[in-house]
């Protein structure tokens, strides 16, 4: 099945099965990507376009990037990032501006989601 690329430049909400292993968000998003769960998943989020996590025995895939930092985002906007937002319509500055904003509440979805993934699916302790 050919799936198309699809843009995801920012930060986006999510539809979850599992709120307690991968909140609604906002998560930051920075790719042309998307998957077909693969036989033996269970996907646990999704947005309106695509796939956003699932677990496959004791792994987690997700396809958002909840370790985002400044520096990381600086980064991609150095090594080519800048003209794809740009082409995407947005502002990088403005885009990293609510980063700034999100920083401290998508640090801590992203250790929650971390810790869940340790508690939950890697190392359960049923």
């Amino acid at each position: 099945m050919k799936l198309g690329r699809c843009k995801f430049f920012g930060w986006s909400s999510i539809w979850t099965q599992r709120p307690d292993v991968v909140g609604p968000g906002p998560w930051f998003q920075f790719h042309y990507d998307r998957w077909t769960v693969p036989p033996g998943a269970v996907e646990i989020a999704r947005n309106s376009i695509a796939s956003q996590a699932f677990i496959l025995r004791r792994n987690l895939a997700v396809q958002f990037h909840p370790e985002i930092t400044p520096h990381g985002y600086m980064l991609w906007m150095q090594n080519d990032g800048r003209p794809l937002v740009v082409a995407d319509g947005q502002d990088p500055d403005v885009l990293y501006q609510h980063l700034l904003a999100e920083q401290e509440d998508g640090a801590d979805r992203a250790h929650k989601l971390v810790d869940a993934f340790l508690d939950q699916i890697a190392f359960p302790k049923s």
